[in-house]
């Protein structure tokens, strides 16, 4: 219940290497590592949990301790590295991350592969981020979140997102050098608004690009969502289940 002021906090200076001595010894058989280079969205869908991070003001990890804990993972030969930003890519700073990985991953041979969470309204970023990281063989696959193309449940969920025809440009152009880069499509069923018709619509749409549909997430009411609430619950008639 207490508010956090995230100006005030200080980052911990390398968490893996503070952390080093209680896991020293099973570094063999780790498979991945997830790290942090911000904190906090600044978008509020109504249907996201980031840790109670969304609809807030991005704080940097400083600049140095993110390089400091890259190597830590390619120095330990951890193959994948999951970056648990919100947005990866909002900031400019990014770029500069991104190309340390890659000489990180030349350097060491690890990580082997990278997955990060693209950022919404920075696909000029997110398309040189990602061509960097496909063409050191260090993406498995491009991931577009469309969540929903009905112009009325975006309004409803408060969602930011670019036009599907802009996504689609940015995967091709990543993959004209490499065009066995799988591709995913990620949407949400029953978000506030949908419909049986809107549904086949949206795997119309989808086909009609000769993109695969790959993950449709049914929606999950998380307790700390804006659209748990009463209000929002009354607004849209919302209804649940438990299974």
């Amino acid at each position: 219940k207490k508010t956090l002021e995230k100006k005030t906090i200080e980052w911990p200076k390398n968490i893996f290497l503070s952390q080093e001595k209680h896991f020293q010894d099973k570094l063999a058989s780790v498979q991945y590592a997830s790290m942090e280079t911000t904190r906090g969205c600044p978008y509020k869908c109504i249907y996201c949990d980031w840790g109670g991070g969304t609809y807030t003001k991005v704080v940097s990890k400083p600049y140095t301790t993110v390089l400091d804990e890259i190597d830590w993972i390619a120095k330990n030969k951890i193959p994948l590295l999951v970056i648990a930003n919100a947005n990866f890519g909002i900031l400019p700073i990014v770029v500069e991350i991104s190309e340390y990985i890659v000489e990180a991953a030349k350097k060491y041979g690890y990580p082997k592969n990278v997955i990060s969470e693209n950022a919404k309204n920075n696909l000029d970023r997110v398309e040189k981020i990602k061509s960097m990281f496909n063409k050191a063989k260090l993406l498995n696959h491009y991931k577009i979140s469309i969540q929903t193309i009905d112009e009325t449940i975006k309004k409803n969920i408060e969602r930011i997102v670019p036009p599907i025809d802009r996504q689609i440009q940015v995967a091709n152009n990543i993959l004209k050098d490499f065009p066995d880069l799988p591709i995913k499509v990620e949407t949400i069923i029953g978000l506030p608004g949908d419909s049986y018709k809107i549904t086949c619509d949206q795997i119309d749409l989808i086909f009609k690009y000769n993109l695969p549909m790959t993950r449709a997430n049914l929606w999950i009411l998380l307790p700390e969502t804006p659209a748990y609430s009463p209000e929002m619950r009354e607004k849209f008639q919302i209804k649940t289940v438990k299974k």
